[in-house]
């Protein structure tokens, strides 16, 4: 599967649904039910009212609400609340917890799992969510042609399964329905992030033979009809998607559990991010956009930092007057700078390491909405939370300051001057922050004797570039397919670095020195211990800090930023703060919404 890449242009992400302009509360939100009334011959009591009320944000386009083909943000971030999974990622944080699923117990071989299901959970047309319902849905993941997600279902998760050539084999999968709510399926091998793939929205069930496109379902709607009007399980219903202008959902009274405090959301459809911002300026969304152009990171004021890194505070006055309650989160993303180190010297790469000052790029280039990089993991998955202490004792560079002098030392001992520059092309799609960051590094590096050439070209022209090893150095960022380290540091496993045309793995040709096969066999480490077991957990995180320590000793990628994710709010919205993986990734049915 190709890499997810973006720019740190897009940190901000102003025009996605619930998108980094969203708002922190540090308060609880409460939890009421429904207005009732008891009535004696000497007095009245009720329970207290629902809060209500409909929560307004601004969204991106849409391209689907089907679970199976929604890989936009802007649709997922609809998509998680008209649907549950079996396992979810609360408020958008980076570890799964279980939502349709009561129990899961796995075998000792770590790979056969079986799943109780709640038995009170219903789908938006009022019937049962049962395990027929969930093998259904998978199946759909793997044999439907509308489906964009299969590669989570049959690589990332591996579930057992049959191919002709490369081809699934409809009706193959290990997965079956051993009663109405227990589910069991069987992993081609051990598999420890299986909770938090199943957490992914592609996962989520929908209603047995609700839509025919996959063999044996004649199917009551077309594939169409329910990706613009779907049937989930989750807190609100679909009420209308008017495509070019807004998605509205509705409470879901007999959501299982307790139903949403809110009656609704709302989501109006805007493209542009300034327009957006306005609309948010004159009080018509809850959670307000704030593009770079009208952001100043001088409105900021944090009140406190939790231990994962959550800023929380105020903004303001903003350009209507107001002052809104802040969030801000470090997204489990990481932007780099990568070699071929086939065509980049290794004392040239180790001079841009020194030269770069990743807390610059992070406060003046990306205005603080970002956090400098010392590692490929970025902090919300990396191991035991130690990311800050092991990159300030540890990282052989600085991250928060310019080294020239050690950037000039280690290319005049390599035997190059003023008058015997190094020369190498770094190479970006179109990006004003790659620019700026470009220029940067170019102004500084020609005074330790290397002269750094900037070029832009395509994105697409970028990734086939690199895939074929023609390029000396690039810029990218990695949005992982689900929150583990393995997912960002498969990349950097020596073998999987050739640029042979394959689109797995980054671009780095890594390999023929002494870091890079300590790294080769930390990840041979890794992929020896994936069993469910604390013994393995522990020998699997020792292994991934040794392969962010052998990248460090070869420079063969150079962590630049990880995003951060902003939500800006009015103050009448209580909502709890998200987490790792975003506002996307975030359920509203505990908001609640003062008058």
């Amino acid at each position: 599967m190709p890499m997810q890449t973006t720019t740190p242009d897009d940190t901000s992400e102003p025009t996605t649904a619930a998108p980094a302009t969203t708002a922190s509360s540090t308060a609880t939100p409460t939890s009421a039910t429904e207005t009732t009334a008891q009535t004696t011959d000497t007095k009245t009591t009720a329970t207290p009212r629902r809060s209500g009320g409909t929560l307004q944000l601004t969204s991106g386009t849409l391209s689907a609400l089907d679970p199976i083909s929604a890989v936009d943000s802007a649709s997922i971030a609809v998509v998680e609340n008209l649907f549950d999974g079996l396992t979810t990622f609360p408020n958008g944080e980076t570890t799964a917890e279980l939502q349709l699923a009561t129990d899961v117990a796995i075998s000792g071989d770590g790979r056969t799992y079986t799943v109780s299901l709640r038995e009170d959970a219903t789908f938006h047309d009022g019937s049962s969510v049962t395990a027929s319902d969930v093998v259904y849905s998978w199946e759909r993941i793997a044999a439907s042609d509308n489906s964009h997600t299969a590669y989570y279902l049959l690589e990332l998760l591996g579930v057992e399964h049959d191919t002709t050539g490369d081809e699934y084999d409809p009706g193959s999968m290990a997965v079956r329905a051993v009663d109405d709510y227990t589910l069991r399926f069987r992993l081609s091998e051990p598999n420890p992030a299986t909770l938090e793939l199943l957490a992914h929205p592609a996962f989520a069930p929908i209603p047995e033979g609700v839509v025919g496109d996959i063999d044996g379902y004649v199917g009551r709607m077309s594939y169409l009809s329910f990706a613009e009007s779907p049937i989930g399980s989750g807190p609100f219903a679909l009420d209308r998607w008017s495509k070019n202008d807004e998605v509205v959902l509705t409470r879901y009274a007999d959501y299982h559990g307790t139903a949403p405090e809110l009656d609704g959301i709302r989501w109006r459809i805007i493209t542009d991010s300034t327009v957006a911002y306005d609309y948010g300026q004159d009080g018509y969304a809850d959670f307000v956009t704030v593009p770079d152009a009208e952001y100043d990171p001088r409105k900021v004021q944090i009140a406190k930092t939790d231990d994962s890194g959550r800023r929380f505070g105020e903004y303001g006055p903003m350009k209507n007057g107001e002052t809104v309650s802040y969030l801000s989160a470090p997204l489990a993303r990481t932007y780099y700078i990568a070699f071929n180190t086939d065509n980049v010297y290794k004392p040239a790469r180790m001079a841009v390491a020194y030269a770069l000052n990743q807390r610059t790029v992070a406060d003046d280039v990306l205005k603080t909405r970002a956090e400098p990089a010392a590692h490929l993991t970025p902090p919300p998955v990396y191991p035991n939370s130690d990311y800050t202490s092991h990159a300030d004792s540890e990282y052989p560079y600085s991250y928060d300051a310019t080294e020239l002098d050690e950037a000039a030392r280690v290319m005049e001992d390599a035997g190059f001057s003023g008058s015997n520059q190094y020369q190498f092309t770094l190479t970006a799609y179109p990006s004003e922050t790659y620019r700026q960051i470009g220029q940067r590094l170019q102004d500084k590096l020609g005074a330790a004797h290397v002269d750094l050439q900037y070029e832009e070209t395509p994105f697409s022209s970028l990734l086939n570039r690199g895939r074929k090893g023609d390029v000396d150095a690039y810029f990218l960022g990695w949005i992982p397919n689900y929150p583990r380290p393995d997912d960002f540091l498969e990349n950097l496993n020596p073998p999987a670095t050739r640029t042979d045309g394959s689109p797995e793995g980054f671009y780095l040709n890594w390999g023929g020195t002494t870091a890079s096969r300590v790294a080769e066999r930390a990840w041979q480490r890794v992929e020896a211990n994936m069993e469910p077991t604390e013994q393995a957990r522990q020998i699997r995180e020792r292994a991934y800090v040794t392969m962010e320590e052998a990248n460090w000793d070869d420079v063969a990628l150079l962590p630049l930023v990880h995003p951060i994710d902003e939500r800006f709010a009015y103050d009448e919205v209580d909502v709890e703060p998200f987490g790792g993986l975003g506002s996307t990734y975030q359920e509203y049915d505990t908001v609640v919404k003062g008058e």
